[in-house]
Order: C-alpha cells, then structure tokens, then sequence
C-alpha cells in the first residue's frame, strides 16, 4: 500500500497520520539499507569480506532493532493520545 491509496481511504488530512509516519519511517530505512549495502558492497570488492560480513551483522541488527523500537513508539503514542 502507496500514501496514494491509503490517502484514498483514510481521506486526506493536513498532519502526519501513524500510516504516514510509518511510511516515512520505511522510506527512510531503505535508504539506510541501500547506502549500508553499498558500503559492503564497496568493502567486499576491495577484499575485505570479513569486514563486510561484520557491517552487514550490526548494521542489520541495529537497524532491525530501532525500526521496531520506533515502531512500536509510534502505535503507543497513538493508542494513548486517543
């Protein structure tokens, strides 16, 4: 599901609704995981796979942890502000 659709069928607001905010926040961790996948990508082709595989580990842990982390934030606030 796009903001279009879900636009579509929530209708349009002037503020930030919790399906946008998590929109963003996928956005956002895309690109967090194209520009980490380039660094191993960069490292590996420059002989330095252990590094890499390093990099991917803690960048997946990481990054797994705080979209969960936020996540969660998100859909409690909006629980609790209603």
């Amino acid at each position: 599901m796009n903001l279009r659709s879900t636009e579509a069928v929530l209708g349009r607001t002037d503020d930030f609704t919790l399906v946008d905010k998590i929109h963003i926040t996928i956005s956002v961790y895309i690109l967090v995981a194209a520009i980490s996948a380039l660094i191993s990508r960069h490292l590996c082709e420059h002989d330095r796979v252990a590094l890499s595989r390093k990099v991917d580990k803690l960048s997946f842990l990481i990054t797994a942890a705080l979209f969960l982390a936020i996540n969660v934030i998100m859909i409690s606030n909006a629980v609790i502000s209603k």
